[in-house]
Formats: structure tokens, C-alpha cells, sequence
């Protein structure tokens, strides 16, 4: 969550209309920023997300995308930078940092509607196979990946990384990207989205580029042993009769209304089990196993050449990172609220329906919620479509699909065994020389005056 003042808080939560978009478009001498007039009313969109899928991977590294529809802009906008920000009286909250992709006109031929995406889009496919092949491994994590972000140009919000100190060891051999349940042989590059995600799934955390511009490394929260009655006296109504609470998280953003909530039966379980290995049949694998749900994880780039001891201290990390995280998948429309990120933690009221059918009156709760993803509509008036989706799995499985090429690893086993061929191959002659020659052995107490050929001697006395 961006931090912000109670205040700001107050006039989010309010809908106070007195706020306006700020837009600039380029870099250096040439950026501009648009006019209020330029801007048409309440055609912003901004789309953020950490997870979007049923499986819920701990891994992220999604592109943001804003868009806007503008007037009586020109130029062309493709490929310029573009900054975003909502201003108000209360200060002023960045929205998105990214590059225009497009700037289509609409059917109205004087409206423009511009597409952006964040620095995750625009490195998502650079090629950074002989970056990685040629690095000088083996080396720190946390050197790899700071060198790895200066390579491709994005920046890192600073933060320590329970795996920074683990030592890893680089690819040997050519790779293969796999797909799950899809083997793809002539893929054998990797692409700068694949580094990421491996960097952040190594770690059990979301990666995203954040409203600064920057590659931030990003967990849930996880719930504080409060009663569940108060989520905090600057953002909690009146305590009403009737209405309890369960699952508070610290800072959590507190919604006293809603547009419309509707939210899973079940929910999310702890994961109490981390698994790393590289393959399903893989037979060396690190383990952290408190007995209970899994999440195994599979095909990194930076756990082919660990031992167990090594993936048993990954394991260890991810475990550190996402044990403990429960919550329930929902879809909310509400107040469109700036400085709320994915990854932060919401609160409504709902209905008990248990509570309420035992107690013969309508019983209120404070339920949870964990933001994954988000669509951002509106300026003056701005909603929020929030959500989180994930299936109720007793396992769950991530999988990069960072295979060693069975035909590499015969070529390396095949060159290993020829240079020990090699080494050994004079011994052998060695060894014949020796038997054709019938090499003899003499004990002696002195030392002989006549040596014999082929032969050798253990002298017992004294050699002069």
C-alpha cells in the first residue's frame, strides 16, 4: 500500500470529486503534460495484478496496463514514456510509470485511446541466453540478481531476500523451456521474463514493477492475533452490536460499503510443505514438511545443480515466504482507491449466515481479503474492481519448465569420460612395458655395484 496520510484515507474512502489525472507523456526536454481539457472524463483505466490464475504460483511478474482516452494530441505516442499520477488536496499518488504501445483513434476520429504497458512488458522477451552462459558463476543470489536487473535496465526497490546469501551455481549445459505437459526441444534460449520469474519463484514471492518505477519483490501480509474487532481506529466505523470479526491483518484498507462482493465457500489453505527438485521423477529434493497442504515447486533455473542440502535451504526460504497465508477467493466492485496496491490486504463487512440463523437476527462480520488482482476505472470518480481467484488444491504445483536437454547432458557425460580416457591411456602402456620386460625386485643390505636393468632394489642398510 503507498503510504499515505489518515487524511488521504479520509478523502478516498469519501468519493470527493476534487482530484484530477496528471499525465506526462516523453522524457527530457520534450515531455509534455496534458491539459484537464485533453484528458477525456473518467476514461482511465488501470489493470494490476500479482497472480490471475487458479493455480496460485508465487512468482507474479505480470505487466501493469494503463489506458486513457485523449484529445487533440497530434503527435504520435507509440514508444514514448509515460508517467501517471492522481493529484488532490491531500497530496499526490503515483498511479503507473510505463511505455505507450499504442495510440490508436477511436471510431470518434478526433478521440485517441492510449495503451501503455510497464518495463516488465517491454524486457519480457529480450533474449539473455549468453548473459547467462557466460556469467561467472557460481556467486551470491543476491549479486546474480542485482547484476542481472543492471543488465536489462530496470531498477530494484532495495530490499533483502532470505535466499540473497545461498550461493548458486549457473547452467553448464544448454536448456530447453518445457512447457507444462509440452515439450518444446528447439527452444533454447532464455528471455528476461524467465530469469525474473525464476528469481521470485526461488524466493516464494511476487515480483511487479511498482508505482515507482521499480521491481519490487512482494509478499502477503499475514494475520495479526487481534480479536478481529477493529482493523484500526482510523479506519473501522463506529463498533456496531452484533457485528464480529474474524482474520485481521495489520493495515489492512477497510471498506464500509460496497458496490457488489461475492466470495468463494472455502478457503486457501496454509501450504505446511515445501518441495524443490527439477523434474516430477527428479530423485534429489529439498523438503520443508510441518505435515500438511504442498506446494511443490519445479524447473528453475537456479536449482538443476543443487544436492539436497543445497534445495533444502531453498525449500527452507520459500516456506519462510508463504507459510501461513489463508484467505478466500473473491470478486468485489467498490470505491476506486488510489494508493491500494495488489498484494494489500481489504476488509468488508458480510453477512454470517450460520451466525445469524443460530442467533435469529442478521449478524455481521469483518471478513478478509487479499487483493491479487485489479482494475482501476475513473478520475473523479473511481472504482475498483478487486479479486483473488484460486482453487481449493491440497497440492499445488509451480512449474517454470527449465529442463537440462537430455542431448546436452549425453555430450557432457560423453566429453567426461573421453578426458578420463585420455589421462589414463599412458598407464596402460606403462603397465605392458613393464610385464614384457619382466621387471625384477632384489633385497639387498647394500648397495649394489652393478645396477641391473628392469629391476628394483629395497636396500635395508645404508646407500653411500
Amino acid at each position: 500500500m503507498i503510504n499515505v496520510s489518515n487524511a488521504a484515507k479520509d478523502f478516498y474512502i469519501s468519493e470527493n470529486p476534487e482530484r484530477e489525472l496528471i499525465v506526462t507523456i516523453g522524457s527530457g526536454d520534450s515531455a509534455f503534460t496534458l491539459t484537464s481539457k485533453q484528458i477525456i472524463k473518467e476514461s482511465m483505466e488501470l489493470k494490476e495484478a500479482i497472480s490471475e490464475s487458479d493455480s496460485l504460483e508465487f512468482v507474479g511478474c505480470i505487466a501493469s496496463q494503463f489506458t486513457l482516452q485523449i484529445v487533440g494530441v497530434k503527435q504520435k505516442l507509440k514508444n514514448k514514456e509515460i508517467s501517471v499520477s492522481m493529484r488532490s488536496q491531500v497530496g499526490e499518488i503515483p498511479l503507473f510509470n510505463g511505455t505507450i504501445n499504442s495510440d490508436e483513434r477511436t471510431a470518434n476520429r478526433r478521440l485517441k485511446e492510449i495503451k501503455a504497458y510497464d518495463a516488465l512488458y517491454n524486457v519480457s522477451d529480450t533474449d539473455v541466453t549468453n548473459y547467462v552462459n557466460s556469467y561467472h558463476w557460481p556467486v551470491k543470489f543476491k549479486k546474480f540478481r542485482n547484476d542481472f536487473f543492471d543488465h536489462i535496465g530496470i531498477t530494484q526497490k532495495v530490499q533483502n531476500l532470505s535466499s540473497d546469501d545461498i550461493t548458486i551455481y549457473g547452467p553448464e549445459l544448454p536448456l530447453i523451456t518445457e512447457e507444462p505437459e509440452q515439450y518444446l526441444p528447439e527452444n533454447k534460449t532464455l528471455t528476461a521474463l524467465d530469469v525474473m520469474k525464476a528469481i521470485c519463484q526461488f524466493e516464494g514471492v511476487f515480483g511487479i514493477i511498482n508505482r515507482y518505477n521499480k521491481f519490487e519483490y512482494r509478499k502477503l501480509a499475514k494475520y495479526s492475533d487481534d480479536d478481529g474487532a477493529y482493523p484500526g481506529a482510523e479506519l473501522i466505523p463506529p463498533f456496531v452490536p452484533g457485528i464480529g470479526g474474524v482474520d485481521v491483518v495489520a493495515d489492512a484498507q477497510f471498506f464500509p460499503s460496497y458496490r457488489s462482493l461475492s466470495m468463494e465457500t472455502y478457503n486457501v489453505n496454509n501450504i505446511k510443505t515445501v518441495v524443490v527438485k527439477q523434474n516430477d521423477d527428479s530423485k534429489t529434493k529439498g523438503v520443508k514438511d510441518e505435515g500438511g497442504n504442498k506446494y511443490i515447486v519445479l524447473g528453475n533455473l537456479f536449482t538443476m545443480y543443487g544436492d539436497k542440502t543445497f534445495l533444502n535451504s531453498v525449500a527452507n526460504n520459500i516456506y519462510k515466504n508463504i507459510n501461513d497465508i489463508d484467505f478466500t477467493p473473491f470478486n468485489a466492485e467498490c470505491i476506486g482507491i488510489p494508493y491500494l496496491e495488489v498484494g494489500d490486504a481489504v476488509e468488508f463487512y458480510v453477512y454470517d449466515f450460520e451466525a445469524s440463523e443460530k442467533q435469529k437476527t442478521d449478524v455481521y462480520v469483518i471478513q478478509t481479503f487479499f487483493v491479487l488482482s485489479r482494475t482501476l476505472t475513473g478520475i473523479m470518480s473511481t472504482k475498483d474492481v478487486l479479486s483473488a481467484s484460486a482453487e481449493k488444491r491440497k497440492k499445488r504445483i509451480s512449474d517454470l519448465g527449465i529442463r537440462i536437454s537430455l542431448e546436452a547432458k549425453t555430450e557432457k557425460l560423453e566429453k567426461e569420460v573421453k578426458d578420463v580416457k585420455d589421462q589414463t591411456s599412458g598407464f596402460d602402456e606403462r603397465i605392458e612395458n613393464l610385464e614384457d620386460n619382466s621387471l625384477k625386485c632384489y633385497s639387498v643390505q647394500t648397495e649394489p655395484t652393478n645396477w641391473m636393468p628392469n629391476s628394483i632394489y629395497l636396500i635395508q642398510g645404508t646407500v653411500n
